[in-house]
């Protein structure tokens, strides 16, 4: 895989920079009747999930960068719940598409996450050799375990990678 040199390189940064961007177009909207605390906790989220990405990125041990990634999920989650609860509001029906927009890049960006929780290195040659630590295997192992559909991070398609 890319040896990336920056977290600014990291495509979910890139998507979280999107995600901020139309979270701004949004909230620069004088007339969407949101609230001074809505607008403020919306746009720290935001920042929030990108600042977990750069930190962790940063980070040299697993359990910290899956900690941060996860503290990302989290903030990214608060994004989802606040574009749904915006949905039946009055006043909101002109901004549908850029709410959808806002929802549909977050969740992407909370995949992105999983995916990097799931291969914390998978960009770093120096963690190619080293034994993932007692917690990624056991966390590894409960996920095997809750979702049978699922191997080695990466979801199975029917009729393939079925045992023999």
């Amino acid at each position: 895989m890319r040896d990336y040199q920056s977290f600014e390189e990291l495509p979910v940064w890139q998507e979280t920079k999107q995600l901020y961007n139309a979270v701004q177009d949004l909230l620069g909207e004088s007339e969407i009747p949101l609230s001074t605390g809505f607008r403020d906790r919306l746009d720290r989220a935001v920042i929030s999930a990108s600042n977990c990405i750069a930190e962790a990125f940063e980070r040299s041990s697993a359990e910290d960068l899956v900690a941060i990634v996860s503290a990302g999920r989290g903030s990214l989650g608060e994004v989802q719940s606040m574009i749904a609860m915006l949905v039946d509001r009055p006043g909101i029906a002109p901004y549908a598409s850029a709410l959808r927009q806002i929802r549909q890049l977050a969740e992407t960006c909370s995949m992105q996450l999983s995916e990097w929780a799931d291969d914390p290195f998978p960009f770093d040659e120096r963690w190619d050799s080293q034994e993932p630590s007692p917690s990624v295997q056991l966390s590894a192992m409960l996920r095997a375990l809750l979702n049978p559909l699922t191997a080695g991070g990466s979801p199975r398609l029917e009729g393939m990678d079925s045992p023999q």
